[in-house]
């Protein structure tokens, strides 16, 4: 007997041939309140017989913790020589963290022999990344836009360069996947959304890289964005932007995904960049007012230019202002820069609407616009009166500008006061007025020394006649 049993194990040999186990743990098969576990099953692993023997083997597992369980044993059995594809359905609370831990082992038991393998349970997570969309300028000024899958993915490029001074816009589509609300720990609570960048550079200084959200149901999603604008001055290279997200389940089950995109920065030769186009007074605007285009344009482009050429037109109200053969340095240097303010006319006859006044920034030898800015200006039949008073520091003057509606309509037309100089007739009369301080102030003292002067015959008249009557 001894014998044929030590001829039997020489004949058998049993193998595990994967590294390890894995258990996949998918919590969505919580759908009621009482349900205590759930039961998953392994993937398939292979068995290998390299004996000469048939063999009938025992699976199960063993070490696990408290709460896992085995569904039943498992009993295959082998022919000599051969392999086997097999699985172990295993019962699993819900308390086990997201991605691979290993748990305890699975055995093999037969023909006077076990062998083992670490199961390893690969825990979805619950709460996903579903999808980041990234918004921005690529470095010829056209609009972008990039989706990414990022439910699997942890790391991704953008396709094309990104342009310093645009701006850019993530957008995380985040998800919580448990099926319903019948299972009342599916809701995931205290979510944070931080932002990270390996180069502050990048960043304006009032960005807000965290994002809370206090809770979201099961089978609900919640959409968060991050906003801001690329410094002008931001060195090119490469920027990697890091996404962590922090939660818990309803059985304090922690979630941490993380998710990374890289993006170039890189400038153009030649970016005449509108910086600033502010109109000034605010609007809207009589017709036949002027009114200031406060201008500034940057080369923000690693090329100096000696034909710069601006341009500010709009058809209806007869605008077309230009600058040509404009000299700037490249980006970094001291004259990069150029700063103006125009004095532009509203026609009497401008129509009462929005007008576009459209600002372009080319090359004199290249007719394709650079940049372009539109600047909204609001022009309105006026009403009621206004006054914009301004100091004139040099020569002491203060100027008040009234601007008057006519009624022009029947009987009720309204008289108008006659005005000084530079008075305008139409739907809008302006009356400007310029006085001298310093006449105003000699005439008030003049006035008070009269008025003292009075008071004092008056006084010594009174004294006389008291003195007469005693």
């Amino acid at each position: 007997m001894i014998l044929a049993l030590s001829v039997f194990s020489a004949t058998a040999a049993l193998e595990i041939v994967d590294d390890k186990v894995i258990l996949p743990v998918d919590y969505e098969g919580f759908d009621t309140d009482d349900e205590e576990t759930i039961s998953e099953t392994t993937n398939d692993f292979t068995i290998k017989n390299t004996g000469t023997s048939n063999i009938t083997v025992t699976i199960t597992a063993t070490g696990l913790p408290v709460d896992y369980s085995v569904v039943s044993d498992k009993e295959v059995t082998i022919q000599a020589g051969e392999s086997v594809s097999t699985s172990i359905a295993i019962n699993i609370p819900h308390e086990e963290s997201t991605g691979e831990t290993t748990i305890g082992s699975i055995q093999i038991t037969g023909a006077g022999e076990t062998v083992t393998k670490d199961l390893v349970p690969d825990t979805a997570f619950m709460l996903i990344v579903k999808e980041i969309e990234i918004s921005y300028k690529d470095e010829d000024g056209k609009s972008q836009k990039d989706d990414f899958d990022a439910e699997d993915d942890d790391n991704f490029d953008l396709e094309e360069k990104v342009q310093p001074d645009s701006d850019i816009s993530f957008k995380l589509d985040i998800e919580n996947r448990f099926p319903d609300e019948d299972y009342n720990e599916g809701e995931i609570e205290d979510l944070e959304i931080e932002v990270e960048v390996d180069d502050d550079d990048i960043l304006p200084e009032d960005f807000e890289s965290t994002i809370d959200i206090t809770s979201l149901n099961a089978d609900e999603s919640e959409t968060v964005k991050f906003e801001f604008s690329i410094p002008e001055d931001v060195p090119s290279g490469d920027y990697t932007f890091e996404f962590t997200i922090d939660a818990k389940d309803g059985k304090n089950v922690r979630y941490k995904i993380v998710r990374e995109v890289t993006l170039e920065i890189e400038r153009e030769r030649n970016d005449i960049r509108i910086t600033e186009a502010k109109l000034s007074p605010n609007g809207p605007y009589c017709p036949g007012t002027p009114f200031n285009l406060n201008l500034e344009v940057k080369n923000l482009g690693t090329k100096n230019q000696k034909h710069v050429a601006i341009s500010i037109a709009n058809k209806d109200l007869n605008i077309d202002e230009s600058v040509e053969e404009l000299e700037l340095d490249e980006f970094g240097r001291n004259d990069d820069e150029f700063q103006r303010s125009f004095r532009l006319d509203i026609p009497q006859n401008a129509a009462k609407k929005e007008h576009n006044l459209i600002i372009t920034t080319s090359l004199d030898k290249v007719s394709r616009p650079i940049d372009t800015e539109v600047v909204i200006l609001d022009v309105q039949s006026c009403s009621g009166t206004t006054a914009t008073p301004s100091q004139d520091d040099d020569d002491n003057t203060s100027t008040t500008v009234i601007t008057t509606t006519l009624d022009t309509t029947g009987d009720n037309r309204q008289d108008t006061t006659t005005s000084p100089a530079n008075t305008q007739i139409g739907e809008g009369v302006i009356l400007q007025t310029i006085e001298n301080p310093n006449n105003q102030q000699e005439t008030l003292l003049f006035a008070l020394l009269l008025v003292a002067v009075v008071l004092l015959v008056a006084m010594i008249g009174l004294f006389l006649a008291i003195l007469l009557k005693k």
